[in-house]
Parts: structure tokens; sequence; C-alpha cells
């Protein structure tokens, strides 16, 4: 069994009694891509958010290299963190900051000097095509825009593991075509790549072991 990424027997389960994650056992190799899938509501979001401690299981452990949810301390979840890439369907970039600034956050937050943030951020605009829309604010950007600073931002530290949350699920086809070429280009640099879609077209263009949820449970 892989020990990149573990989920023994993993149960989530809501204040409102909601069982989020029945029972969940799964593990991921150091450079996989596996795809999320199941409908609306059936515990993908749940799921990526306990990768990266958004949430915590109500049972069962979850190992991610050397952490476990059931000895890791809240000193080491930001370090935890910063070994995961989030792509959110929805983006959240910062409103008030431009393509540049959003990258660059992310970099400013760990400590990385004015010299590295520089260069690594005008890398990463480059590597996702906008450098020349890196003084656009968020709203001035269209939604395949918004999504690529996002993978920017999202591989800034160059994490072993990205977790995709519906990256495409706003996009039209072409742009949804572009961003997945993105995502596949980190992979093959080495990436660990957890993608959650309700789109099961995708699913027939990529030979990917695939993960199914159907109300909470592993199928």
């Amino acid at each position: 069994m892989s020990d990149f990424l573990i989920f023994d027997n993993v149960v989530k389960l809501y204040s409102n009694r909601w069982l989020a994650l029945d029972r969940v056992s799964f593990s991921l190799d150091a450079g996989e891509f596996v795809f999320l899938v199941g409908p609306s509501g059936a515990g993908k979001s749940t799921l990526l958010k306990l990768i990266y401690l958004g949430e915590f299981p109500t049972y069962g452990e979850i190992r991610y290299l050397s952490w476990s949810t059931k000895t890791i301390t809240m000193d080491e979840i930001p370090l935890l963190r910063r070994k995961v890439g989030v792509i959110f369907q929805d983006f959240k970039l910062l409103q008030e900051k431009t393509a540049y600034e959003n990258i660059a956050f992310a970099l400013r937050a760990v400590g990385k000097s004015r010299k590295e943030i520089r260069r690594r951020t005008n890398e990463l605009l480059q590597s996702v095509g906008l450098s020349h829309k890196k003084d656009f604010y968020p709203p001035q950007l269209s939604g395949g825009e918004k999504q690529r600073i996002s993978i920017a931002r999202a591989i800034a530290l160059s994490p072993p593991l990205i977790l995709a949350d519906e990256p495409t699920g706003d996009l039209d086809p072409e742009t949804a075509g572009g961003i997945m070429e993105l995502i596949l280009n980190i992979h093959r640099q080495g990436t660990a790549v957890i993608l959650a879609t309700h789109n099961m077209d995708m699913l027939r263009d990529f030979d990917f072991r695939v993960l199914e949820l159907r109300e909470g449970k592993l199928v």
C-alpha cells in the first residue's frame, strides 16, 4: 500500500447527523492521477477538504506524507497545507489583489525573499500564459483566466499533491480543455493529482484510475 496518501476507514459525520463519508478506504501513490467522481452531494468536496485538513474525520485515519490525522498538532497543519495545492471551482482569488499579487501572496506567506517571489511569480504567470494580465484584478479576468491564476497559485510552492475540485465545472468546453491540459502538464512533471468532477464525459478521454463516491460510500 502507498505511504503517500492513505484513507483508512474514514467516516465524516456532521453535527446535523448527515453522514458525508461512510468508511472510505483507498491509497494514492506519489505522482498518480486519480479522478474522483460522483453526483453532487456524494461527498467529493468533503473528501478533498479532509486531505488539506479543512475538516477532520469523525472516525478512521488519514495519513499524508509523514502526517496522520490522529497525531498531527495545530502547529503542523500549516506545514501540511504547504504540501497540498488546491484548485477550486469558484477560484477563491483575492478580489482586491492583482493576478500577480494573488500568486505572490502564497509565496509571501511562507517567507520567501522579495527577489524569489518576483522570479517565481513571473515564471508561474508565464507557465499559465498570463504574463500580459499580471496587473489585472479578478473582476477584469474571464473565468478561464481566473482558473489559470488559481492553478498558478496552487503550484507556487511546488506541492507533491494537487487537489482540483470541479476545476472546469463553470467553463465552456474549449476553455475547460485548456485548463485540463495545464493540469495534465503539472501531473507530467511528477505531481500527484486528485481531480473531482461529475462530468463523466471527461473520463473517456483519459486512462486514469477512477474513485466513485455514492452517498458517501466508495463504490
